[in-house]
């Protein structure tokens, strides 16, 4: 990843466009993110480059290297050679080093409530009003007897292929059930067909898969 700072208090110029995205790209750099100028745009899309910028700007610009390896500031955003950066369509963030390792594990649990959420509203818009918001009451007494884990992962116990057991480890149906639909179909490519067995949570006892 590059991150540039344009020093003009208002670009007038872009200074990245297919050619600075394919010898970048051939470097290893997979994006760029600026408050200046970029240009190209179809042409580095389909190269598969990513472009953060403050500007679609058409035309050339003087461009020259003022300092590389040094702190820089875009959009507001301060940024130091070897941070851990994360970009996508909604903008681009510096992630603190301190938080870095716990990141992965908050994700899961925020795409795993979203998932049970979703789950939930999906069974009550279809008239399933059994298996709708009205389980979530049931849900935090469970978490809250220990009975229920709302972070817990589904692990494989005894793998023969296309048949395989899996432990869901007293988590929430709705989650466990999405990850080992999510490994039916990774092995149903490659095999054709799978029939996992789950043994916790009670409620996601058997799934199947074909291709």
């Amino acid at each position: 990843m590059a991150v540039i700072q344009d020093l003009d208090s208002l670009p007038v110029g872009s200074f990245w466009g297919d050619v600075q995205a394919a010898v970048h790209q051939a470097l290893g750099c997979i994006e760029v993110i600026t408050n200046g100028g970029v240009r190209d745009i179809p042409a580095v899309q389909k190269a598969g480059f990513y472009m953060f910028s403050q500007e679609i700007l058409i035309s050339h610009a003087y461009v020259h290297m003022a300092e590389a390896g040094t702190a820089v500031q875009v959009c507001g955003m301060a940024v130091n050679p070897g941070d851990l950066l994360h970009a996508d369509q909604h903008g681009a963030i510096v992630i603190p080093a301190g938080i870095a390792g716990r990141l992965t594990q908050a994700c899961r649990q925020v795409t795993d409530a979203e998932t049970l959420l979703e789950n939930l509203l999906a069974s009550d818009l279809r008239g399933i009003r059994s298996h709708g918001v009205t389980r979530l009451g049931g849900y935090m007494d469970r978490i809250e007897r220990g009975v229920t884990s709302p972070t817990a992962q589904p692990s494989i116990t005894t793998d023969h292929g296309p048949v395989f057991s899996v432990d869901g480890n007293s988590g929430m149906g709705s989650t466990i059930g999405m990850a080992v639909m999510a490994e039916c179909i990774r092995r149903a490519r490659q095999s054709g067909g799978q029939l996992p067995q789950s043994t916790t949570p009670p409620t996601t006892a058997l799934a199947g898969f074909t291709q």
